[in-house]
């Protein structure tokens, strides 16, 4: 077995798929793989490292938690080291990247004012004029501590995606997950069925570590009340999106899906689509949702939603405001403030569309000449 695999890139898909942790850990247990030893050096160097973030990671997130306990604010984390521990029972085992908690709307101004005075920076200088709209353009917040990636949600995607759970609803139903000597919160298996696959149909499901999340939760929750599960997904308009998570962990990991999912996701044609294109360019080009390519991600993003009121929606965001909060522009009009991007978005889409035109005819024109 070992003598047909490409070490080399086998470790890189791994750290882009966000796998090496797990796939050192499970390769330490399998017999009859003789893998390299300059490899196996890389692998166990890189599990070192990420163990290492992930300790300084839940440390501060810790500090945080008890930070923010301390001035009576209600936060739950939000993947990071809390999903590592709650998927695998070890923070060392997901690739570590940065911090996620969710907050609620009211609470942003005490929050960004904690974590500014703990030395946090946003990572977009807005003025405070416009930071005062970004909770009602946006659904979370980036900052910066050092090597800490920090991002304040007080949503789950922005308000053009069909799902609009916030914190109040979670709270009742939160978990407590042990790391190390202590508990922290975090949200219910049930709840992160919901949350997990919003956050993969956003990135386009560009990385397989998304889809073994869900199947770790597919395994781990037998008793779960699927009809509940379907019926919140329908009601929040994420009940595609849910069939394309579940169909994913089923058909490349195998995961169990009760008969009756199991049809659901078969039955539907956009979901079967969307799950195909997954499937073939996941391991290629980076996903469906690529980076640069505008059209495809929107296109793919619309035929996830499942209600025309929602697509509706999306188009009308996607024309009137920029996708990050660099892009907000407001004007002063005496003491109310026009939101000017709604008129400059347009026009930098339709500039965007006319450079696309003018390519496409330059290099068609150019192949006609050298004929």
């Amino acid at each position: 077995m070992a003598a047909g695999i490409d070490w080399n890139a086998l470790l890189d898909l791994a750290h882009r798929h966000g796998l090496l942790p797990l796939l050192h850990h499970h390769l330490q247990n399998l017999e009859g793989v003789a893998m390299p030893q300059p490899y196996r050096d890389a692998l166990r160097d890189a599990f070192v490292e990420n163990a290492g973030r992930a300790l300084r990671l839940t440390g501060e997130l810790q500090q945080l938690l008890q930070l923010f306990r301390e001035q009576d604010i209600p936060v739950l984390p939000y993947k990071g080291p809390v999903l590592a521990a709650q998927l695998y029972g070890s923070i060392a085992l997901r690739q570590a990247g940065d911090l996620d908690i969710l907050i609620r709307r009211s609470d942003l101004v005490r929050v960004r004012e904690l974590l500014l005075a703990r030395e946090y920076r946003p990572a977009v200088q807005l003025s405070s004029a416009v930071e005062a709209k970004l909770v009602e353009t946006f659904y979370h917040q980036v900052f910066y501590r050092k090597d800490i990636k920090l991002e304040v949600h007080w949503g789950f995607a922005p308000a053009y995606f069909p799902f609009s759970l916030g914190i109040e609803a979670l709270l009742s139903r939160i978990q407590q997950v042990r790391i190390g000597t202590d508990f922290v919160p975090a949200l219910s298996p049930r709840d992160l069925l919901l949350v997990l696959p919003i956050h993969g149909a956003r990135h386009g499901w560009d990385r397989l570590e998304g889809i073994c999340s869900i199947a770790e939760l597919l395994c781990a929750d037998s008793s779960q009340d699927w009809d509940a599960l379907v019926e919140r997904a329908m009601a929040l308009g994420s009940h595609r999106m849910l069939l394309l998570a579940l169909a994913l962990a089923h058909d490349l990991l195998n995961a169990h899906l009760p008969a009756q999912l199991e049809q659901r996701a078969r039955s539907d044609r956009q979901v079967q689509y969307l799950a195909a294109e997954v499937r073939q360019s996941m391991f290629t080009d980076g996903g469906i949702v690529r980076e640069g390519e505008t059209l495809r991600r929107d296109v793919a993003r619309f035929r996830m939603m499942d209600r025309s009121r929602d697509r509706l929606r999306y188009i009308v965001h996607r024309l009137m405001k920029p996708p990050y909060p660099s892009g907000l522009r407001w004007v002063l009009v005496g003491r109310v403030l026009i939101p000017l991007h709604r008129v400059l978005r347009p026009l930098e889409l339709a500039g965007r569309a006319g450079g696309w035109v003018y390519e496409r005819l330059r290099t068609r024109l150019r192949s006609a000449h050298r004929r």
